[in-house]
């Protein structure tokens, strides 16, 4: 049986291989002598952002639970959590950490946010409108969460160039490297 032939321009599946072998490489990346602080501290802070949405849905279910209250409690453990974090960063790599910088300063801003937004909570818990921005909150510690689990598996970024790409078959230069061109085309199709 033939493996499958790669296509020029077509990107790869993100997992490739033995399943089992890629969950040990990243096992190994975060766990273990050799594991790399940038990895830990993608993981905690996607780990944060997720623990996050699933406590704020969870008590959004209870009847009469105070979102503010539990906002400010886990606003207060992130802002925490992912300061720590930084300063882990920062101590094991102080020259190569600007990207993992940019993603906890928006995790710092997120929980800024949902602590500002819990305190009015906690004053109103009735309104409307901070419901509104909690659970918008949620949507966007979510996919923070997800981006940087993907991040971590070391999976391809997946973008509208990239979406758009494996839409497009590439150019076939079959007809050009005839040395006929346009012209060599055409008289092939007239060709019966």
């Amino acid at each position: 049986m033939r493996a499958p032939r790669e296509r020029p321009g077509r990107p790869r599946p993100a997992v490739q291989g033995n399943e089992h072998d890629r969950r040990v490489a990243v096992v190994g990346k975060l766990t273990g002598d050799e594991a790399r602080a940038e990895h830990q501290v993608r993981a905690a802070a996607a780990f944060s952002a997720l623990v996050n949405v699933l406590v704020i849905a969870l008590v959004g279910l209870l009847p009469g639970a105070s979102l503010g209250d539990v906002g400010i409690i886990l606003a207060g453990a992130g802002l925490a959590t992912t300061s720590a974090l930084a300063f882990v960063l920062y101590r094991e790599h102080q020259e190569q950490i600007r990207h993992d910088v940019r993603m906890l300063a928006i995790l710092l801003v997120l929980y800024g946010l949902q602590l500002a937004n819990a305190v009015q909570l906690d004053g109103s818990p009735r309104s409307i409108s901070g419901i509104d921005r909690q659970g918008g909150l949620a949507i966007l510690f979510f996919l923070f969460g997800i981006a940087r689990s993907w991040q971590l598996l070391g999976a391809r970024s997946i973008g509208l160039a990239a979406a758009v790409a494996t839409v497009i078959p590439p150019p076939s230069s079959q007809s050009r490297s005839r040395g006929g061109g346009d012209a060599a085309a055409e008289g092939e199709l007239a060709d019966p």
